[in-house]
C-alpha cells in the first residue's frame, strides 16, 4: 500500500498542472477574443471619425494581447488620421514585426513616409508592400506616384501601368500615368490614358484642361479645339484658359496629382 500511494502521487501532480495549464489557456483565448472585439469597436470609431475613442479601444486591444499585428496597423492608421506621423511610424513597424508578410502594413508605412517628405523611405516601404503583395494596385500605385514627387517619371510608368492594369476603374491611376508619360514626351500615350480618366470621371474639368494641353503639345490643334468647344458648355472659365493656351501657344498649368 505504501508503494502504491507513491505512484498516485505524481499522477496527481499532473492532473492538477494539467488542470491550471486548461485554465490558463482557456484565459488567453478569452483575452484574445476580448482583444478581437476591441479591435472591431476601434475600427467602427475610425469609420466614424471618432480618432481619440479609437486609439483608446486598440491600446486596450493591445493591452490584452499583445501580439495582436492587426491591432498596431489600425493604431498606425489612427495615428497617421491625427496627424501624428512618429507613432503611426512606430505602430505600423511594430505590426511588421509581428507578421514581416503584412503587405498592407509596409504600404501604410510607406504612405506616412511619403507624406512627411521622406520619399527614400516611402520608396522601400512601397517595394516591401509589392515584395509581399506583388498584385496590389495600391501599393503599385503609391510607388509610382512616389516616384512623380522624386520626379523620376521614367521609374514611375511601370508601376503606374501595373496599377493601371489591375484595377482600371481607378481615374486617378489613369492620370498620374498620363502625367509620367507627357514628362517623357510619349504624348499620344499620355492622351490615350487622360481620356480613360475623363471617361471615367466626366465632372473632372481640370482632368479635361490637362487633355487640351496634351492635345497642344502633340500638335493636334483641331482636337484641342474641340475639346475647347466641349469645355466651354461645361466649365467656361477654364475653356477660356484652354482658349489662351490655343491661341498663345503657352500651356496652362495644372495642378499636379
Amino acid at each position: 500500500m505504501q508503494i502504491g500511494k507513491r505512484r498516485i502521487v505524481p499522477v496527481i501532480v499532473l492532473l492538477l498542472l494539467t488542470a491550471s495549464v486548461l485554465v490558463a489557456q482557456a484565459e488567453v483565448k478569452v483575452d484574445i477574443y476580448e482583444a478581437v472585439r476591441l479591435n472591431d469597436q476601434g475600427v467602427s470609431r475610425i469609420n466614424a471619425g471618432s480618432y481619440d475613442a479609437a486609439l483608446e479601444l486598440f491600446n486596450q486591444a493591445i493591452r490584452l494581447f499583445p501580439d495582436y499585428a492587426r491591432a498596431y496597423y489600425n493604431l498606425g492608421t489612427t495615428h497617421y488620421h491625427l496627424g501624428q506621423y512618429e507613432p503611426a511610424v512606430r505602430a505600423f513597424q511594430k505590426a511588421i514585426a509581428l507578421d514581416p508578410t503584412y503587405a498592407e502594413a509596409y504600404n501604410q508605412l510607406g504612405v506616412v513616409f511619403a507624406d512627411s517628405a521622406q520619399f527614400e523611405k516611402a520608396d522601400q516601404a512601397f517595394k516591401q508592400a509589392l515584395s509581399k503583395k506583388a498584385d496590389d494596385p495600391v501599393a503599385s500605385y503609391n510607388l509610382g506616384a512616389n516616384y512623380i514627387r522624386l520626379k523620376d517619371f521614367k521609374s514611375a510608368i511601370k508601376p503606374l501601368e501595373r496599377a493601371a492594369a489591375l484595377h482600371p476603374q481607378n481615374a486617378e491611376t489613369h492620370l498620374n500615368l498620363a502625367y509620367a508619360y507627357s514628362q517623357e514626351k510619349r504624348y499620344r500615350e499620355a492622351i490615350a490614358e487622360t481620356r480613360k480618366a475623363v471617361s471615367l470621371k466626366p465632372d473632372d474639368y481640370e482632368a479635361q484642361l490637362f487633355l487640351g494641353n496634351l492635345y497642344l503639345l502633340a500638335r493636334d490643334r483641331p482636337a484641342a479645339w474641340g475639346l475647347y468647344e466641349v469645355l466651354r458648355l461645361l466649365n467656361p472659365p477654364l475653356a477660356q484658359k484652354l482658349l489662351q493656351a490655343i491661341n498663345s501657344g503657352r500651356l496652362v498649368i495644372v495642378r499636379q496629382r
